[in-house]
């Protein structure tokens, strides 16, 4: 597994522009953002304390190597979220109530759970990525250091897609299926209700328009054009497939150049 470099120029220090953006574009993305430190965190928890546990010695080197790139996604995140603060939104307070929640969820749950809850994120996460790295409408117009950012990003996430997910398979074979789709179901619950809280409050801090004339500008944006939801949907739902590997997924019209 090989981390790729993150541009030098990366960096959120400075005056910052309120939106890096569009309106809607940049929300979208900064809720994603506000909830990544945490969500890392866990899923780096998680794999750490199944290294051990792992007999292959290649998949314990993927462990390693999908920690490495988890922690690089998370102080990076970390860095945009601060720059957030000075753009004018209250990403502390909204990062710290991410964390709230994913550390209660943690809380209650065994390696097995954090594992199968991984391997569901990451198959999520790595089908935003590939829609992030094939459709250049998602990241028209933005600053080129969030630019930057987010596809190094959707770059490694791509990349160890199934490594959680092979983890799961090797230490808990039996009831594999159901615990994945369980795990699965209870995973995006809470991932969407964090970024559509995120999201809520973030317009709120949209002082310059209203509240309304943003989240519908959002709507359009993951539902319409370019529809970043919308294009995910199925093959989303293509993780409850009997027999589903991470590293076969079926292609599907993200996977090709969208020329806007």
């Amino acid at each position: 597994m090989v981390t790729n470099s993150l541009p030098r120029d990366t960096d959120f220090a400075g005056e910052q522009p309120r939106f890096w953006g569009a309106r809607a574009q940049s929300i979208v993305f900064d809720a994603f953002s506000l909830m990544f430190p945490a969500a890392e965190a866990f899923m780096i928890r998680a794999a750490q304390e199944a290294h051990d546990r792992v007999a292959d010695s290649a998949l314990k080197r993927a462990v390693a190597g999908f920690v490495h790139q988890e922690a690089s996604h998370a102080r990076l995140h970390a860095a945009y979220n601060r720059a957030m603060d000075a753009r004018g939104f209250s990403a502390t307070a909204l990062g710290a109530r991410n964390a709230q929640l994913i550390g209660l969820m943690e809380s209650r749950i065994g390696l097995r759970r954090k594992l199968a809850a991984s391997a569901g994120l990451e198959h999520f996460t790595a089908l935003i990525a590939e829609a992030i790295l094939t459709d250049p409408r998602l990241l028209d117009g933005a600053d080129p250091r969030y630019a930057a950012l987010w596809r190094w990003h959707a770059r490694e996430e791509v990349e160890h897609r199934a490594v959680a997910y092979d983890v799961h398979m090797a230490l808990y074979p039996k009831g594999a299926w159901v615990s994945r789709a369980r795990a699965f179901g209870a995973s995006l619950v809470i991932l969407f209700a964090l970024f559509w809280s995120n999201v809520w409050r973030l317009t709120g801090d949209s002082y310059e328009r209203s509240r309304l004339a943003t989240m519908l500008d959002i709507a359009w944006f993951l539902f319409g054009a370019p529809g970043f939801f919308r294009r995910i949907a199925l093959p989303t739902l293509a993780y409850l497939k009997p027999g589903f590997h991470p590293d076969n997924v079926q292609p599907h019209p993200i996977a090709a150049p969208v020329i806007a």
